[in-house]
């Protein structure tokens, strides 16, 4: 599905529809649309010459998706991004249990990844956004 969706931005860049794209996807789906480190996504700004801004939606079948195009504004208006050093407050039912990955953590439609603990924690954490751009967040415990 990340294929797909990658392949319609870049149609969709190409043809200089917007000059931002929100993707909403199953969080499985955009953790395969950003991949690690956000490279994927990285790569795929380049290629669609636009901004792309990725949000999950755990609600959201892995066989559908919606692509907004808008400004910077627009999108970043209806899909906040988050600042370094912002605090957040993860409960369980915010964590997805990636096998063999690290914790991530869905946050308002945003895919946090942190790297200092395990996919099977299972507790309420305190996290402080470490890196953060459109599509890929990293966060560290807050201390």
């Amino acid at each position: 599905m990340a294929g797909r969706i990658a392949e319609e931005l870049r149609v969709r860049g190409r043809q200089k529809e917007a000059e931002a794209f929100a993707v909403v996807a199953n969080p499985k789906v955009c953790l395969s649309l950003i991949g690690p480190e956000g490279h994927a996504v990285d790569a795929l700004e380049q290629e669609a010459a636009a901004l792309i801004y990725v949000r999950s939606d755990s609600g959201m079948h892995p066989e559908r998706y919606d692509v907004i195009p808008g400004t910077k504004k627009e999108i970043e208006k209806r899909f906040p991004v988050l600042r370094k050093t912002r605090r957040i407050k993860a409960e369980s039912e915010d964590f997805l249990h990636v096998p063999g990955a690290c914790l991530v953590v869905e946050h308002k439609g945003i895919l946090i990844e942190v790297p200092e603990v395990s996919s099977g924690h299972d507790e309420p954490i305190e996290l402080r956004v470490t890196r953060g751009d459109r599509s890929f967040y990293r966060a560290s415990p807050a201390s």
